[in-house]
């Protein structure tokens, strides 16, 4: 079972109509909300389905090339408490606001030391979604987890890349 989340309309559609013509969409549930730190909406800018839509403020790659919105934001916790859910995995993809949804996933990763995280890290616009690499840091630290390139090169807290969020480890990787 895949539930994926995401707030931009036309995003949402392209997922679902992806799940319908892969013949899985009886295990497919899209989602039409962002994840966050805290529950509530939030701003949206987005350019049709392109996934590089961002809450708060423009994608400066897509600059005046998009259209604003309000989209509702929910965290992992209350979505997976709400719904008794014990994800065996979570993916993140969200241009910047991955430290603010990790956030809303601490209850849910304490819960099941098993549970396997990987993310994308979009650190040149943590700024843009006011994080701070501190920020990230400590939120790793919290979770006891360490982030392990996957596609990262060097610093995997100040490049662009896809890491796995190691468990039982404390502490940030450079």
């Amino acid at each position: 079972r895949v539930i994926a989340s995401g707030p931009g309309p036309p995003a949402s559609d392209v997922r679902r109509s992806h799940s319908d013509v892969n013949g899985v969409a009886a295990r497919v549930e899209v989602v039409r909300a962002a994840m966050g730190a805290e529950p509530g909406t939030a701003g949206m800018h987005v350019a049709g389905a392109d996934g590089r839509g961002r809450l708060g403020v423009e994608n400066p790659e897509l600059a005046g090339g998009t259209r604003a919105l309000e989209v509702p934001v929910m965290t992992v916790d209350a979505f997976c408490r709400a719904r008794g859910l014990r994800p065996r995995w979570i993916l993140m993809d969200i241009e910047g606001y991955e430290i603010a949804a990790l956030r809303g996933a601490r209850e849910t990763l304490r819960a099941d030391p098993a549970a396997q995280v990987v993310v994308e890290l979009h650190p040149s616009a943590w700024p843009l979604s006011g994080t701070s690499r501190a920020e990230a840091e400590a939120v790793l630290a919290e979770l006891a987890v360490t982030p392990v390139p996957l596609t990262a090169r060097g610093d995997v807290l100040a490049t662009h890349g896809i890491v796995h969020l190691a468990r039982g480890t404390a502490g940030a990787a450079a």
